[in-house]
């Protein structure tokens, strides 16, 4: 959830900053599945009674899950943390660097 809110906020600021504009689509290029697993979770009574909004998603699938550090599985997809971690790194960085040549 950190990753998304990270992104929302990104997204705020590539309104007024190209180049965080490209920062933005570069990590959801990077990281795809992430409204995947926001939305299932943050909705995941619905899925696990099979009435989710996404029918791709099986509710067997919500229940199961593995950590296998640095990589989690989850609905049929794969997150690598570490990947994850250098992609909001790189991200916050192009905030940060236009928050600078904003003066803010």
């Amino acid at each position: 959830f950190a990753l998304r809110r990270l992104r929302l906020a990104a997204e705020f600021g590539a309104k007024a900053d190209s180049s965080i504009k490209r920062a933005v689509k570069d990590f959801r290029k990077n990281i795809p599945d992430l409204d995947r697993f926001r939305n299932v979770g943050e909705h995941m009574d619905h899925y696990a009674a099979g009435f989710g909004k996404d029918q791709t998603v099986d509710r067997r699938q919500v229940l199961e899950g593995s950590l296998d550090v640095p990589v989690y599985r989850w609905l049929d997809r794969e997150l690598n943390i570490d990947h994850a971690r250098d992609e909001a790194e790189k991200l916050w960085i192009a905030v940060s660097d236009a928050a600078k040549r904003a003066g803010a």
